[in-house]
């Protein structure tokens, strides 16, 4: 019993150190106007570990947007500036670059595209004030008719109430917790009654 308690413990503590350093963190999108051609709504998700954002999905919905601008993906592998910022290839949304993922998001935010990179469409956010809220977001199409190029537009990033992996982590210590003490309650029990 005791090697189970002990492994049970060992677990959680793992868990609460992973949860501190990795984490996932979910936003509702509202009063984002790209262009000032509809509202648009949308929910963003980040995977940040150490600071970065290592992975993200970004869905969009409404507003004027051309068809295929639903669903992206962050950047994470970049392809200019010596590995740490990302540069759009000419024709492709040239005006974007400098984003490093740093989290919570500053001025050269996180990027996110659809399709093969450098052939898709972009949308860039990050912080107006450096860091923090407010934020701003701008949004690229790949050239020609369906060319699209708008930033600096604001858009809110709500917090959804979803909970995090430290969250969940203490949960379980606390699950642990009582596991532990009602095998002491039966052990006390069971010897009071020999």
């Amino acid at each position: 019993m005791r090697e189970f308690l002990a492994s049970v413990a060992v677990a959680a503590t793992l868990t609460l150190s992973g949860a501190a350093s990795a984490a996932t963190y979910s936003y509702d999108i509202s009063d984002y106007n790209p262009g000032g051609e509809g509202a648009v709504t949308g929910d963003l998700t980040l995977d940040v570990t150490a600071g970065q954002v290592t992975a993200g999905t970004l869905e969009l919905t409404g507003g004027m947007l051309p068809s295929g601008w639903t669903e992206f993906t962050a950047v994470t592998t970049f392809n200019a500036c010596g590995g740490t910022c990302t540069n759009w290839a000419s024709g492709n949304g040239d005006q974007w670059s400098g984003a490093q993922n740093n989290f919570p998001l500053d001025a050269n935010g996180v990027t996110f595209h659809t399709g093969a990179w450098g052939t898709g469409y972009v949308f860039g956010v990050y912080s107006a004030s450096g860091t923090g809220a407010p934020y701003q977001a701008a949004l690229f199409g790949p050239g020609g008719a369906t060319e699209y190029w708008t930033y600096n537009d604001a858009i809110t990033l709500t917090p959804a109430p979803a909970p995090e992996p430290a969250t969940w982590a203490m949960l379980g210590l606390g699950f642990a917790a009582l596991g532990l003490a009602g095998c002491r309650r039966a052990r006390t029990l069971r010897a009071i009654s020999l």
